[in-house]
């Protein structure tokens, strides 16, 4: 089954956006060092919150935790 046609233009304007780098983007794109720093700054404010009571929070750190300890020992 195919993606609705507008996840499939979505899809190409992200891929524009990367292959074109960030200094071209227009401020539109950010680079992939911080898109990981966003990714464990969430997960640390995620794990230590009194929201991660709930499931989706709770599932959002369970399977981060792996990803982030990867990107944590890489930098």
């Amino acid at each position: 089954m195919a993606p609705p046609a507008d996840y499939t233009a979505r899809i190409k304007e992200l891929e524009q956006l990367y292959l074109s780098g960030v200094a071209n983007s227009d401020n539109q794109a950010v680079s992939i060092e911080t898109l990981l720093d966003i990714l464990v700054v969430l997960y640390d404010e995620c794990q230590g919150s009194t929201l991660c009571r709930e499931r989706s929070i709770s599932g959002f750190v369970n399977y981060g935790e792996l990803l982030v300890i990867k990107i944590v020992l890489k930098a």
